[in-house]
C-alpha cells in the first residue's frame, strides 16, 4: 500500500510540473508598417492584429502592439488604402509567404513581421493576382465626357466599350462614362451619326496611367481622324458636317439623260430624268470608285458612260464636270472611246433594245424581250433549254424576230460621209429552210441557218442613203420548232 501511495505522489507531481512549463510559453505577434500605404483590419489566423497601422511618414505609430495569438503558421490578411483626392481605394490583401509564429517561454519575446512595399502579397478576391504590394492592381481608369453637339456611337479604348445608353451603345450628348480600365496609350474609337456614320478615332493617343482615374471630354472642337481616311482630319464639328458626295456639272452641248453614279440617279430635270444644259446636280453618296453611266440625245440615243471611274472620298463633295472633250465609252462598244461631242455627231442611229422602240421603216413581226419566255412557242413544240440558250438577251434587253410568220426588220439611214453599221446577233433555226438573213441596198450580205450565239457583225457603209433588212423564215401552223433571229446593239456611225 505504502508503495501504491508513492507512485501516485510521483505522478501527480510530474503532472504539476508539465503544467507549470505549459503556462511559462507565450506567443506574440507584432506587424511594423514600413510601407507607403495605411493598412487596416490586420488579422491573423482570424485574431486581430490591429484595426489600423499607419504608414511612418503619418509619425502616429506605424507598429501595432504586440498580440497574443495561438503558435502556428498562417498568412497575414490586411487591408490596403490609398487616397486620390477625395477617393479612396481599399483593396484586400494577404502575404505570399506565410508567417510562422513561435511559442517562447519568455514573455517579452514576439514574432516580428514587417511590411514594405516591395513585400510579395496576394489579392484575396483573386488568387492569381500577385504582386509586391505597392504595385499590386492599382485601379486605373478612364472617363469620357461628351460635351459635342452629337451622340458618340461604338465608343472603344483598348477593347472597353464605353455607354451610357447600352441599347444603341452610345454616349448620349452630355453623359459621362467611367471604366475600369488597364493601363496604356491608345486612341479612342468610335462613330458619328446613326445614318451614313462616320468611323473615326481622336487624333492622338490617350494615356491611362495605373492608380488614376484618366478624364477626356469629347467637345465639337476635338481633333479627331476620319479611319477610312487617315488624311481626313479634322475637328469633330468639321467631320460631322462633312458630306460624303457627288456633284455632277452639265458643261457640254447636250443634255444627260438618265445619268447615274453607283445607283444613285442625278437629274435637275426629273420628269425627262436629265441634266439639262448648265445644270449642277449634287447629292449624298456612299464612297467608291466606279463610272458615270448615261445616255446622248433622245432621239437615237446612245448608252454610254465615263472612260474612267469617278472616285468620291468620303467625307468630301467630289465635283465632276461634263464637256464635249470629256472622253467617254459608248456601252455597245467598250473597246472604242471618243470625247462627248465626237460621240453624240458621229452616231447616226443606236439601238440597244432599252427604253422605248426605235424608229425603224418597217417593223414585222419583231419586238424587244427581256427574258426567253417573252418569246412565244408553237403549241405543240415548247422550246427546250438548249434552243433557249441561243436567244438568251444580250444585255438586258434584244430584238426578236420569229414565229410562225416571216419577220422583217427595215432601216432607213443617210449618210454625208462614210460610215460603218455594226451588231450583234443570236440565231435558232427549227431546219436549214428556215434562215435569217442581213442585206444591205438589196444585195445579201450574210444569212445564217441552224444555231449561233452571240457573234459580233460590222459592214461598211458609203455615203449616201442605205436601207438596213433582218429577215427571218417564220413557221408555218402545222410545224414543229422553235425559231428566233436575236438582234442588239445596232450601231450605224461615221468613220472619218
Amino acid at each position: 500500500m505504502k508503495k501504491i501511495l508513492i507512485a501516485v505522489l510521483c505522478m501527480v507531481s510530474i503532472l504539476t510540473a508539465c503544467s507549470s512549463s505549459y503556462d511559462e510559453e507565450y506567443s506574440y505577434l507584432k506587424v511594423t508598417n514600413e510601407s507607403s500605404y495605411g493598412i487596416s483590419d490586420v488579422s491573423w489566423k482570424d485574431n486581430s492584429i490591429s484595426s489600423y497601422i499607419y504608414p511612418p511618414n503619418n509619425k502616429i505609430y506605424y507598429s501595432s502592439e504586440k498580440v497574443d495569438v495561438p503558435g502556428g503558421s498562417d498568412y497575414l490578411y490586411f487591408t490596403r488604402e490609398v487616397r486620390e483626392g477625395s477617393t479612396m481605394t481599399k483593396l484586400k490583401l494577404r502575404t505570399r509567404e506565410i508567417i510562422t509564429v513561435s511559442r517562447s517561454s519568455s514573455s517579452s519575446y514576439a514574432t516580428t513581421f514587417t511590411l514594405t512595399n516591395s513585400t510579395m502579397v496576394t489579392e484575396v478576391d483573386n488568387e492569381s493576382n500577385t504582386e509586391a504590394l505597392s504595385t499590386i492592381n492599382l485601379f486605373a481608369g478612364l472617363s469620357i465626357k461628351n460635351q459635342s453637339f452629337s451622340d458618340l456611337l461604338n465608343v472603344q479604348w483598348q477593347g472597353v466599350a464605353f455607354a451610357s445608353n447600352t441599347k444603341e451603345d452610345s454616349i448620349p450628348i452630355g453623359n459621362i462614362v467611367q471604366k475600369e480600365a488597364s493601363e496604356g496609350s491608345v486612341y479612342i474609337y468610335f462613330k458619328l451619326r446613326k445614318s451614313n456614320p462616320i468611323s473615326a478615332r481622336t487624333k492622338e493617343p490617350i494615356t491611362v496611367t495605373k492608380g488614376k482615374i484618366t478624364e477626356f471630354t469629347f467637345t465639337d472642337n476635338t481633333l479627331i481622324v476620319d479611319t477610312a481616311n487617315p488624311n481626313n482630319t479634322g475637328t469633330l464639328k468639321e467631320l460631322l458636317t462633312a458630306v460624303t458626295g457627288l456633284s455632277i456639272k452639265n458643261q457640254s452641248s447636250g443634255d444627260l439623260l438618265n445619268v447615274q453614279w453607283q445607283g444613285v440617279a442625278f437629274a435637275s430635270n426629273t420628269k425627262e430624268d436629265s441634266i439639262p444644259i448648265g445644270d449642277i446636280v449634287q447629292k449624298e453618296v456612299p464612297e467608291g470608285s466606279v463610272y458615270i453611266y448615261f445616255k446622248l440625245r433622245k432621239s437615237n440615243p446612245i448608252s454610254a458612260r465615263t472612260k474612267e471611274p469617278v472616285t468620291v472620298t468620303k467625307g468630301k463633295i467630289t465635283e465632276f464636270t461634263f464637256t464635249d472633250n470629256t472622253l467617254i465609252v459608248g456601252t455597245a462598244n467598250p473597246d472604242s472611246d471618243r470625247t462627248l461631242k465626237d460621240m453624240a455627231s458621229t452616231v447616226v442611229f443606236f439601238d440597244d433594245a432599252e427604253g422605248e422602240i426605235q424608229r425603224y421603216a418597217e417593223r414585222k413581226n419583231s419586238s424587244y424581250y427581256a427574258k426567253q419566255e417573252d418569246l412565244p412557242n408553237l403549241p405543240n413544240s415548247p422550246a427546250t433549254a438548249s434552243s433557249i440558250y441561243y436567244n438568251l438577251p444580250y444585255k438586258g434587253k434584244s430584238i426578236a424576230l420569229g414565229g410562225n410568220a416571216d419577220c422583217k426588220l427595215r432601216l432607213s439611214v443617210t449618210l454625208a460621209r462614210t460610215g460603218k453599221l455594226s451588231f450583234w446577233f443570236a440565231n435558232k433555226s427549227y431546219d436549214d429552210t428556215n434562215i435569217g438573213t442581213i442585206s444591205i441596198d438589196g444585195t445579201e450580205n450574210a444569212s445564217w441557218s441552224g444555231s449561233y450565239n452571240w457573234s459580233y457583225q460590222e459592214y461598211p457603209l458609203e455615203a449616201g442613203s442605205h436601207e438596213i433588212v433582218w429577215t427571218k423564215d417564220g413557221l408555218d401552223s402545222s410545224s414543229s420548232g422553235y425559231s428566233y433571229l436575236s438582234l442588239d446593239n445596232i450601231l450605224v456611225v461615221y468613220t472619218d
